[in-house]
């Protein structure tokens, strides 16, 4: 079994090679192996771009630093788990890498992991793991990539639909397990905002085209910041309204919206609209008012099962965060607010 810091050592090792491929200091061969696996990524999922691919191997890693994950893992006793177990994890596939910080976990943490990938982003995850195994080859007897039915697993992390999570509850209810389900993320405005923020707060909106959980499809606005001053104030990626899926939504949205009659402001690349769902489709962000910072904590202490993340100002609400950042989550950063390595040493 290897030691804690072979699995530090070899997942920082993989971050300073996707960091050396983003900054484009492989050799060619390295080099190309990579960009081989994003392009084939965009051929069989249109939703990603090489753009976004790029920001997800960035988000990647930015957290596999030697002394971040000594830091990470030192709040845990992973010398609890002394013989490997299985643990089979059923993957999304609505962003690129999205099952990468379970990957990573199961890992770190010594037992062997069982992925059934979405067929959405089965690409990027085997490439890496290739490298991985470069730098540490004893990981290949912890690594399975599963295609058909799941079987031989000691427990589950499996991430889904409302509708999904329902079946993994039945199907997986005599194991140990987590089971993800459908979440949004907001951000509220005070109205200082600067010009970075809501630089940033674009990017909490729009990267991914806003298909990931912890993308803000909801906007709460002061009682006095009008839509035109938020429209006219928020930047939108150059070229997005292009992009051929994304544009059907904003199309298909937009017709909606008219044949219903339904009240609503139009960016000419985005729809505006109050409402006080959190879920929003995409090429749509919600809004909604709010008369006092004290009212709108209350009000969302009472919804955090269906939130990801809260962007904003620590001024205003605690636990946020910052803008520009929602896609870019820490190690300890728990999707769902479940911490998984502590699961994997206690089940």
């Amino acid at each position: 079994m290897l030691s804690i810091a072979q699995r530090i050592n070899a997942f920082a090792q993989l971050g300073s090679h996707i960091g050396a491929f983003l900054d484009g200091r492989l050799p060619d061969e390295k080099q190309e192996f990579i960009q081989n696996a994003v392009r084939q990524s965009i051929l069989e999922n249109p939703w990603f771009t090489e753009e976004n691919i790029r920001l997800a191997l960035l988000g990647v890693s930015s957290m596999l630093h030697e002394p971040l994950l000594e830091h990470w893992v030192k709040s845990y006793d992973l010398t609890r788990v002394d013989t490997p177990k299985t643990v089979a994890v059923v993957m999304a596939g609505n962003i690129p890498l999205v099952g990468f910080h379970d990957f990573l976990c199961v890992l770190v943490a010594g037992h062997c992991i069982k992925a059934r990938l979405s067929s959405d982003d089965k690409v990027l995850l085997p490439a890496l793991s290739r490298i991985l195994l470069e730098y540490e080859p004893l990981f290949s007897n912890q690594i399975v990539f599963e295609s058909g039915k799941l079987d031989a697993f000691d427990a589950v992390i499996a991430t889904g639909s409302n509708n999904t999570a329902r079946y993994f509850e039945y199907y997986f209810e005599k194991y140990p397990h987590i089971i993800r389900r459908n979440r949004n993320s907001v951000a509220i405005l005070s109205g200082n905002e600067s010009e970075a923020d809501y630089q940033g707060l674009s990017k909490d909106i729009f990267m991914h085209f806003g298909l990931g959980c912890r993308n803000v499809t909801k906007v709460y606005f002061p009682e006095w910041l009008t839509p035109d001053d938020f429209i006219r104030r928020l930047p939108v990626p150059e070229g997005m309204i292009h992009h051929p899926k994304y544009a059907n939504n904003y199309d298909y949205n937009k017709a909606v919206f008219l044949i219903n009659r339904s009240s609503f402001y139009d960016s000419g690349s985005f729809l505006l609209r109050e409402e006080t769902a959190f879920t929003s489709p995409v090429s749509v962000i919600h809004f909604e008012r709010y008369p006092d910072p004290a009212v709108l904590r209350e009000q969302l202490s009472h919804a955090q099962t269906e939130l990801q993340c809260v962007v904003a100002d620590a001024r205003i609400y605690p636990a946020v965060v910052p803008f520009g950042q929602a896609q870019f989550p820490q190690l300890h950063d728990y999707a769902d607010g479940v911490d998984v390595i502590d699961f994997l040493i206690r089940f």
